[in-house]
Parts: structure tokens; sequence; C-alpha cells
């Protein structure tokens, strides 16, 4: 309706208050003139209140009217996507960046868009079943991130941030603000694989370490060993000997460290206990290692046992050094398709932003982002510093 036809309305409601009084009075009082003083006066005010009330009713409007024009143009405007669907995911509702990110235009949405539309099959069925689950009511992320489809076919990444729409209390569709993340994700993508390349160094460094200390150290000290024992024995060779022993069980320590075959031959679990067997004799502290009954070792692929043994070592590495703890616990277990690590100790507490920004955790975050994984900072009530790390269980 256009605003002169609503002052017209207006002005006409006015006449009807100034009138309404004075009538209803001479039809009650038939014998009294219709112009009599007495009706003058309650006509006018009534009118006079009339006036008042219609003054603020038109206001109320052009404020209104006001807030609707500085939210459309705030939605319009914004720099992300917005839009609006039904309970079938249909867009009732959309800006122009929303447009954009997706290379449509509004008669696309006028004649039906659905935004499965525009999902990567590999997202889609995650992205139905999470639309069927808010619209029944039940918990479900409202932030995530998916890859998406433009309408000329190109390839994005997209973010969203979304939430019900309740009209009487009754979910009737979401609203969503879609960010197009592509050039972040590409960056963290490069920056994974940077991680990755970088402890594919490490390990190939490591094993070729691993296999010099075999081949040249541990060889000649095994080759001495047996010209020694070929030497009649006395308390000095003996005495030689055992030095010789104790240097090549050191070194199978360190080359087991370095590239642990053991992972192969007895497991993770087992390989896991061995390490802390280890460092418990070697530095007097009290280890416990726990796998719950759902840590089913078959589950893993060997490229998760691996990095699961070195955050573990790592872990153990980084308490004795930095925590100055007498207790460590490990406990390890797979829960709704995630393999969790809890690691605690009783040493001294870390700060959030430490465990985020040290280089003392760099390798621990570079091994988590190679799984997939999460990886934080637990402080407990009883003063312990804990470490939770999360991977999927499949990785895509």
């Amino acid at each position: 309706m256009k605003v002169t036809t609503q002052y017209i309305l207006y002005i006409l409601f006015i006449g009807v208050l100034l009138n309404l009084s004075p009538i209803i009075d001479a039809f009650l009082h038939p014998n009294i003139p219709y112009f009599d003083t007495e009706h003058i006066i309650v006509g006018g005010v009534s009118g006079l209140i009339g006036i008042i009330f219609v003054l603020l009713w038109i206001r109320y409007l052009k404020r209104e009217r006001q807030s609707k024009a500085k939210i459309n143009d705030l939605i319009y405007n914004m720099n992300d996507g917005f839009m609006v669907d039904n309970i079938y995911g249909d867009v009732i509702f959309c800006n122009t960046k929303f447009l954009e990110i997706f290379d449509l235009c509004q008669n696309d949405i006028d004649n039906g868009v659905n935004l499965v539309d525009y999902v990567e099959k590999g997202y889609i069925n995650i992205h139905e079943e999470r639309h069927k689950k808010r619209i029944s009511g039940e918990p479900v992320e409202d932030v995530f991130e998916y890859r998406g489809i433009k309408k000329s076919g190109e390839r994005l990444w997209i973010k969203v941030r979304v939430s019900v729409i309740k009209e009487n209390g009754k979910i009737t569709g979401t609203q969503s603000i879609i960010s197009d993340v592509t050039k972040a994700k590409e960056n963290e993508i490069m920056l994974e694989k940077a991680n990755g390349l970088i402890i594919e160094i490490e390990e190939s460094e490591r094993t070729k370490l691993a296999y010099d200390l075999h081949d040249n150290f541990g060889q000649i000290l095994a080759a001495t060993k047996m010209h020694l024992n070929s030497i009649e024995s006395t308390a000095e060779t003996k005495t030689i000997d055992d030095l010789i022993e104790s240097a090549l069980s050191s070194i199978r320590g360190i080359i087991n460290q370095l590239h642990p075959k053991d992972l192969d031959n007895i497991g993770l679990e087992k390989t896991i206990e061995n390490l802390c067997q280890q460092v418990s004799h070697s530095k007097s502290l009290k280890i416990l290692l726990k796998c719950e009954e759902s840590f089913k070792e078959n589950l893993l692929s060997n490229h998760q046992r691996f990095y699961i043994y070195r955050i573990v070592q790592e872990c153990l590495g980084n308490s004795i050094k930095h925590s100055k703890c007498s207790e460590i616990e490990i406990i390890l277990s797979i829960e709704n398709g995630e393999i969790i690590i809890l690691f605690t100790n009783n040493g001294e507490k870390i700060n959030e932003g430490v465990a985020t920004e040290s280089s003392n955790f760099s390798s621990l975050k570079r091994r988590t982002h190679i799984l997939k994984g999460k990886f934080k900072l637990k402080n407990n009530r009883d003063n312990n510093v804990g470490f939770e790390f999360r991977f999927p269980l499949v990785i895509d």
C-alpha cells in the first residue's frame, strides 16, 4: 500500500472519530439538536484523542519501516551471504552476496533453488542429515564447512553459521550466514601438506640415522665384542665386555626410538608400554598406561599407529623436560568414530597460550594436523596438566 493511500485512510479515520461520539449521542437523544454544545464538546475531545492516537500510530509505522529498511540494507550489503530456507531446504530469501557466491541470479531463486543442489556429492548426505535433525529440533553443530559447487561448476569451500527460525514455537526453517573460505581453506591444505612433508623429512632422517647407527657403530661394537670374547677372559676384558654390551643396548634403544620397528612386530599398545617402562626406569617416574576396551588396534591404519606412537613419545619427552612431574597417565580409547589420547601429568601448569604458540608443541601440532585431528590443553581440578588429542578413525 502506498504512503499517500495510508494518509488518506488516516484522515478518514480521524473524521469518523470526530463524529462518532456525537452521532451515537444524537441517536440516543434524538430530541437534542445535532450541533448542540454538548455534542460539539464530546466530539472535539473524542477527535483530539483520535488524532493523538493516529499520530502515534503513524510515528510507530514510520519507525517500523525505517527499521526494516535498515535491516534489509544491512542484510543486502553485508560481506557474507545470507539466506533463509524452509523446512524442505528451499531457499525463500537471500541477499546479493549469496547470489554472487554461487553465481546465481534472482530468477534462479524465483524458479526454485535448494542449497543441496550446490553441495559437492561427497557432502550431500551429511548436509541433508544436518538439516533434517535441525528441523526436528535435535542438537546439531551450527558452524561447519563443506565443499560447494557454483552454478558454473567451479568448486569452492563454504563456511556456514546456521540457526533455526521459529513461529509460535514451531520450527519453520533456518537462516544461514554463508562465507566463501576457499582461499583460507586452500592455504590451510597447503600448510597441512607442508607440515606432512616436514614430518616425512624428519622421519626419513631418523630412519637414515637409525640404519647408520645399526650398520656402522652397532656392527663395529658387535665385532669388537666377538673379538674380545676370543681373547682369554680376565677381569679387565670382562669390564670392557660389559661396557660394550651397555653401549650396544643404548644404541638399540636409540635405534628403536628413531625408527620403532616394534610397531610392526608387537603392535602399538605393547610398543608404547615398552617405551613407558624405559622412561619410567631411567627417569624414576610413575607412568600409568591404560588402553580402554574400546581401543581396538586392528581398526587403526599403520599410518595412524606410527603417528600416535610419535605423539605419545613426544608428550613423554616434553613432560620430562618442562613439567617437573613425578606421575604421568596415558589413556587410549575410541569413541564415536574418534581416536582419543588423554595425556596428563602432575607437573607445572601450562598456559593455553603457551601450548598454542610455543615451539615445544609445534611438532605435536604438525603430527595432529597430519591425522586431521584436534589438540587442546586441559588443566583439570586436581591441578594436573592434561592434553587431549582427537583424530577421526577414518580419514577421508
